[in-house]
């Protein structure tokens, strides 16, 4: 199920929202959330999620082996059963324990949190309100077509994914985050490309609701926690500047860093069997899901580490189980996919290169677009240089912008070994302050609001000087991050008429009959709202079972557009007017003139041409 304007189709909503509470919240809930007590309701349901998600990427992953797993019917038995069981056990108590607060939240810190959060949804769907599909032809249609396989295929095995009719990518790719898609999908009865799109947009705007577990694991004041949500809510770079590009694993994957990092610091201090089977189960997983966040999730737990004075235990049996059920949980990003990345799948960087002074000032607006927010940050890391209590968050930042200067601008062996799980590139180098700069900036602005003296001011007009202040900090970058959504149109060349287009399409093209299609079109986009194979049906090269590459084949069919040269399934051509690249040597009008191509259904940017075959 879809519509021409998903974000703004409610039906389309509530489904998402109903997927993802039997798909993932469900497990999670029995397995550890009903025993959660201290947390805030927002932060209990992301927790519970989290350990959904973590749930189905490792049942989909081993059941992979079968070729089989990501059904409905095969998952939420299995998953409900078990973790209805072992949540009755002392381990799924031993695993609320950990996750759990040690103390009970502030009566309102789940309100400031749900306001946090619908800020940034709110922002996303005025921004895209109007999109028909997400931006860009590159990563987010790759994670549509990922989606999509899954769905159609029910596994998560590569093999079958990337199998007949459409072939493999250059490099291999962990679904993990496409199950959990591909599986509300299925449930929900939701388009997978409006899944996954959904998935990404919850995620980003969920952001402060998850950080805020992890501040409140640092010690961080109640108050802070719910104005540094806010500032993550209306920051213009992270996680905002995320789903220009489509990066939904990402904003996914950043969710769930403060969930492990829990685990992983629990285990720092037991090293019990028991702990560090959960904890290795928790990292392999999130390396199915997003592998990049794994050392996140390891910096965020030496952070909580070094605050919390946690002393090492070292018991080897457990450290033993830990990393005997990482390697085994994880073993096909460590097999495959770093392996492939590592020998050529990262580039240099050397595209990113910045001058020192376009480094520093990009550095400083990941905090903020404003220059009172950028002020406050700048007051707020002096502060936390002083205040012992935030020191380490100061000395966190310090150190990653340092590390983002040396990558910037100076490209050495250092800084670039340190960011290859970024991909060696400043700006998702950036992505960890919203780590640390929020619950900063909240700790800054707390620490001047101590300092007007309720005897001095009248409780009044203190309160109104800080509901102000908080304001004209927060209200400026609004509109800013609503146009830069609102700017991407051009990299979601899908209209909707070209969405009614493709919903013509379904009624002319057989099950069995394969539509021609050029790169960086919208043609990639109307594969999922037809239901029918095109040749090229994502960003990346692919490449079949017999060695072509659906790249050459668009360029073999561009010089001379032969139809007879492709597989005999192809008897259309599809051409869109709307593009992100360059036109792949066929528009509409060279196939208008050309007698071999009959228009079959004519849109106002896009055309559907039956080919006349030899």
């Amino acid at each position: 199920m879809t519509s021409a304007q998903p974000l703004t189709d409610l039906v389309l909503w509530l489904r998402f929202v109903f997927g993802s509470a039997v798909v993932l919240w469900l497990p999670g809930f029995l397995l550890a959330g009903r025993h959660l007590r201290n947390r805030p309701l927002p932060a209990r349901i992301v927790l519970s999620s989290g350990i959904g998600m973590f749930l189905l990427a490792l049942f989909a992953q081993f059941t992979s082996f079968f070729a089989t797993g990501v059904r409905p019917v095969q998952f939420l038995p299995v998953a409900v059963l078990a973790a209805a069981w072992l949540g009755s056990t002392e381990m799924g108590r031993g695993l609320a324990t950990g996750l759990d607060a040690d103390e009970p939240s502030e009566p309102w810190l789940s309100p400031a949190l749900v306001v946090a959060f619908a800020i940034g949804l709110a922002c996303l769907i005025v921004g895209f309100g109007d999109f028909v599909v997400p931006p860009t032809t590159h990563d987010a249609a790759n994670h549509a077509f990922m989606t999509l396989r899954i769905s159609e295929t029910g596994t998560v095995l590569a093999s079958a994914v990337f199998g007949p009719p459409h072939g493999v990518p250059d490099l291999p790719y962990a679904m993990g985050t496409h199950a959990s898609a591909s599986m509300i999908a299925q449930v929900s009865g939701l388009a997978p490309y409006v899944s996954v799109w959904f998935m990404g947009l919850v995620a980003a705007s969920l952001l402060p609701v998850s950080l805020s577990i992890l501040w409140s694991e640092w010690r961080v004041p109640a108050a802070a926690v719910a104005l540094g949500g806010l500032f993550v809510a209306v920051n213009a770079f992270v996680p905002s500047r995320m789903l220009w590009w489509g990066l939904f694993a990402t904003a996914v994957g950043l969710v769930l860093v403060p969930v492990l990092a829990l685990l992983l610091e629990r285990f720092w201090s037991s090293a019990s069997v028991e702990a560090g089977v959960v904890a290795g189960l928790a990292t392999g997983s999130l390396m199915l899901i997003h592998g990049s966040e794994v050392p996140t999730a390891g910096l965020a737990a030496l952070a909580t580490i070094a605050l919390k004075r946690s002393p090492p235990s070292l018991n080897l049996w457990g450290w033993a189980a830990f990393f005997a059920t990482a390697i085994a949980s994880g073993w096909y990003f460590l097999a495959r996919v770093v392996p492939a990345y590592l020998s050529g799948g990262i580039g240099s960087g050397q595209e990113y290169v910045e001058s020192l002074a376009t480094a520093i000032l990009r550095t400083l607006q990941a905090t903020g677009e404003s220059p009172l927010l950028q002020g406050l940050a700048l007051f707020s890391l002096a502060i936390g240089l002083i205040v012992r209590r935030t020191r380490v968050l100061a000395l966190a930042t310090l150190s990653i912008a340092l590390v983002i200067t040396l990558l910037a601008v100076f490209r050495d062996p250092i800084s670039g070994l340190i960011t290859t799980p970024y991909y060696r590139q400043p700006e998702r180098v950036r992505y960890l302050l919203v780590f640390f700069v929020p619950p900063l900036m909240g700790c800054g602005l707390m620490w001047g609001w101590e300092r007007v003296r309720a005897e001095t001011w009248p409780a009044l007009v203190r309160w109104g000087v800080l509901v102000a202040g908080i304001l004209v900090l927060v209200a400026p970058d609004l509109p800013g991050i609503v146009q830069g959504y609102e700017d991407k149109d051009g990299f979601a060349p899908f209209s909707r008429d070209d969405f009614r287009h493709a919903q013509q399409i379904a009624t002319i093209v057989g099950p069995d009959e394969w539509i021609v299609n050029p790169f960086f079109d919208g043609s990639s986009w109307a594969m999922h709202v037809s239901g029918r194979r095109f040749l090229v049906p994502t960003g990346w090269r692919l490449t079949d079972e017999r060695g072509r590459g659906n790249q050459r084949l668009v360029r073999l069919f561009a010089q001379d557009l032969e139809i007879d040269r492709l597989d005999e399934h192809f008897h259309y051509v599809y051409v869109s007017d709307l593009r992100t690249g360059p036109a792949q040597g066929f528009k509409r009008p060279r196939l208008d003139r050309d007698e071999r191509f009959e228009a079959v259904a004519v849109g106002e940017h896009s055309t559907l041409y039956r080919a006349i075959r030899s």
